[in-house]
């Protein structure tokens, strides 16, 4: 589901960098997602792909593919006024992410030691 091989290059391995970027992007994707939650309670369909858009690069950072492809998803979906799905896939976007700060986590864990 990660695959962090572009942070890897990105940092060349340096393991203090990697860190760096795995801590900032759980502290601010949370963040993100709270948002764009908020802009579908409100049927704020263009904010909601303005966060999308902010989010996926940072998904893509950290190697998180189906999560990026669901952002993509989201950003297409208002883009063509086809909001019908648009809570699902939000859903879809969370469980992605959480399932990756699993991940993550454990990673930190592995680069701290």
């Amino acid at each position: 589901m990660i695959d962090l091989a572009f942070l890897t290059e990105f940092t060349k391995g340096d393991k203090n960098k990697m860190v760096k970027y795995i801590k900032l992007y759980l502290e601010l994707a949370p963040g993100i997602l709270d948002m764009m939650k908020n802009d579908l309670s409100r049927k704020d369909w263009q904010n909601m792909a303005i966060n999308a858009h902010s989010l996926k690069p940072q998904a893509d950072f950290m190697g998180n593919k189906e999560m990026k492809l669901i952002l993509e998803e989201i950003e297409e979906k208002v883009r063509t006024a086809s909001p019908a799905n648009l809570p699902d896939l939000y859903t879809d976007a969370k469980q992605s992410h959480e399932k990756a700060a699993v991940i993550l986590r454990e990673v930190l864990d592995d680069l701290s030691r």
